[in-house]
């Protein structure tokens, strides 16, 4: 499990459930995590340091708090939450709960000469109190924080954490660039100060960044990120913009090749005249998912426009021909070679 794939599972613990101590390669993990975390902008001095949670005003049940500083300059709140949600996702792939806990205090408000800024709870927690189903969490409709074409990660990145769960960030996609802006509403959220609100939110913003990014990679898009030099003005703050997006012809070619060797063995397992009827089903739950899906009709256009290696083997992008072998499949009788019946298929894509 990679760090798109802990977005899925990640929550935030408000309450740890009862947990066993971390052992000492969870401890490992941590200081690995923190070691391996790139931050936004590498011109800002940070520290991150970790001590139990005794030691804090957080009372949530967690077993320490990792707590990070910065020297203040421009963006260090953003370059704060980038780091820290890099940080967040990494230990939720070992199994451990996190939450970031905004109002929390320690004695230790200076450390190498950088300040304070906000701190992370963590604490082992049992698989199960992990989340489900993401879906089910509220949060802002793709078009109230997206606008332009969605790239295929705008229904996910929506779900990054925010104060307040106020998700205060608005994309713009127009062709080949993102713009991400942090909206500057004033007033108060709940009981939280505009003041307070407005810190957090910038930490916010980092923390949708790292995630955005993320779901880029995943969906295949190369780009070049750009920070702004300073804060605009109006109703919304540029946060960074992401410009030349490509996908990536690799991660194409790959998924092509893979959805070949499927319809291959298919008809391979067809011409046989004795199929395993399980296996043939998920077989064909896989290309019937992927022929339904948009990456079938993007690699298809990518096919169309002369893209595509020409000794690439493409079969499946054959709309008569994927379309004949799943209605073939489709007619088969639903049963095994043993006469048990055919387990149901799992559906990829």
């Amino acid at each position: 499990m990679g760090a798109y794939e802990s977005i899925f599972k990640r929550r935030s613990f408000h309450r740890f459930p009862d947990h066993e101590p971390l052992t000492d390669a969870d401890m490992q993990a941590v200081r690995e995590a923190i070691a391996a975390a790139t931050p936004l902008d590498p011109t800002i001095q940070t520290k991150i340091g970790m001590c139990p949670e005794a030691e804090t005003s957080c009372h949530c049940g967690a077993e320490y708090c990792l707590l990070f500083y910065s020297e203040d300059k421009p963006g260090y709140l953003q370059n704060i939450g980038y780091i820290g949600e890099q940080i967040d996702l990494m230990l939720v792939e070992q199994g451990i709960g996190t939450l970031w806990y905004g109002f929390g205090k320690i004695d230790e408000k200076r450390r190498d000469n950088l300040s304070f800024v906000i701190m992370i709870a963590i604490a082992k927690a049992p698989q199960d109190a992990f989340r489900q189903n993401m879906f089910a969490a509220k949060r802002k409709s793709v078009r109230d924080g997206w606008q332009g074409d969605t790239l295929g990660v705008a229904g996910i990145v929506r779900f990054a954490p925010s104060a307040c769960n106020t998700q205060p960030w608005l994309t713009v996609c127009e062709g080949d660039t993102l713009t991400v802006y942090r909206s500057k509403k004033a007033g108060k959220y709940g009981l939280l100060p505009a003041r307070l609100l407005t810190y957090f939110n910038r930490i916010d913003i980092g923390i949708y960044l790292y995630m955005l990014e993320v779901c880029l990679r995943h969906e295949g898009f190369a780009f070049v990120r750009e920070l702004p030099d300073k804060a605009g003005d109006g109703a919304t703050e540029l946060a960074a913009v992401y410009r030349d997006l490509k996908r990536q012809q690799e991660g194409t070619i790959a998924r092509i090749a893979r959805y070949e060797g499927l319809m291959q063995k298919a008809e391979a397992m067809l011409a046989s005249g004795d199929p395993d009827a399980g296996e043939l089903q998920d077989i064909t739950a896989a290309l019937s998912a992927y022929y339904s899906s948009r990456y079938w009709k993007e690699d298809f256009a990518e096919d169309e426009a002369g893209r595509l290696p020409p000794d690439l083997s493409r079969g499946v992008l054959s709309e008569d021909g994927l379309y004949d072998l799943l209605q073939a499949c489709k007619a088969l009788p639903r049963r095994s070679k043993s006469g048990l019946n055919a387990p149901q298929g799992k559906t990829s894509s």
